[in-house]
């Protein structure tokens, strides 16, 4: 996304300038600037939800992943009677919401990380 904001300002901005957002902001802001600031009324709004769903899907389907791979590694001896089938849905499923908290919650940790390191 950094180097879509660079093109992005560089079309922008004369040959000689700098690229940098209004007010002096960081380089990475650049895309963001641009979309609320220059396209169209409905365009940032498609183009910020098309973000957060392509996040939201890539999210889902990592934890899905990992609930799947430790089911099948750990639950192996389940054997295949209809029986475990029945229990593996539920279990499953509580895999995929242990490891969606366990995600969220080292995500808060990690975002309070970067707060406390930039505290003076």
């Amino acid at each position: 996304m950094n180097a879509v904001g660079r093109v992005i300002a560089r079309g922008e901005a004369g040959p000689d300038e700098e690229v940098r957002p209004p007010g002096g902001g960081q380089q990475n802001r650049i895309l963001p600037f641009y979309v609320v600031r220059q396209l169209p009324s409905p365009l940032p709004g498609i183009l910020i939800a098309a973000v957060f769903g392509a996040t939201i899907a890539v999210v889902s389907a990592g934890i899905n992943a990992l609930a799947t791979a430790a089911l099948m590694d750990f639950g192996g001896n389940l054997g295949e009677s209809p029986r475990s089938e029945s229990f593996r849905f539920p279990l499953a499923r509580g895999l995929t919401v242990l490891f969606g908290l366990m995600t969220t919650g080292l995500a808060l940790g990690i975002g309070r990380l970067g707060r406390s390191s930039r505290s003076p």
